[in-house]
């Protein structure tokens, strides 16, 4: 399921959302049952994703830009 590439340049223009979607995924996936990673394109959280997980392709966008929570905080995007 694909959505609007508006809803995608709309999330890149927030980039305090973004880093509190990243902090609080990495939270969840720490001390909860999920393993969500954050697609850097439409900032989207996609299930089954390891923490390490880098260029994973995106269930929502379709681009090769889905990255592990705990990996984006490394790397420091």
């Amino acid at each position: 399921m694909h959505r609007s590439k508006e809803r995608c340049d709309i999330a890149k223009k927030n980039p305090a959302q973004f880093a509190d979607l990243v902090m609080r995924t990495a939270q969840n996936n720490m001390f909860g049952m999920t393993n969500d990673g954050i697609c850097l394109n439409c900032h989207e959280t996609q299930s089954g994703c390891e923490p390490d997980a880098e260029n994973y392709e995106c269930e929502n966008c379709g681009e090769r830009d889905v990255f592990g929570a705990e990996q984006i905080l490394i790397i420091g995007m």
